[in-house]
């Protein structure tokens, strides 16, 4: 019988945060999606999905500027605290005149 090596915590490389796959839900207000039945007319029922009109935007979190997923209603009520608009100036290498 051939037996396999489990693989322990130290085996596995640390996941990079572009790789960690989160649900899309708001991060101020945790909306998310909400699920349900469509009833016709006739009361035929089928399953169906109410999702959140969730918007990424940067916003400041505990003071570091982040991209976040963030529902409509957080951000017209002024619930997220928008970033700084960062000054850019182009370089020049040739000097002017």
């Amino acid at each position: 019988m051939l037996r396999v090596p489990l693989l322990h915590a130290t085996c596995v490389p640390p996941l990079r945060v572009k790789e960690i796959i989160m649900a899309k839900r708001c991060a101020i207000c945790d909306k998310g999606t909400v699920s349900g039945h469509s009833i016709s007319h006739a009361h035929n029922v089928t399953n169906r999905t109410w999702k959140a009109n969730l918007q990424r935007t940067r916003a400041v979190i505990d003071g570091v500027t982040r991209r976040v997923w963030v529902c409509t209603r957080c951000l017209r009520n002024g619930k997220v605290q928008k970033p700084l608009v960062r000054n850019w100036t182009p370089e020049t290498d040739a000097p002017q005149g």
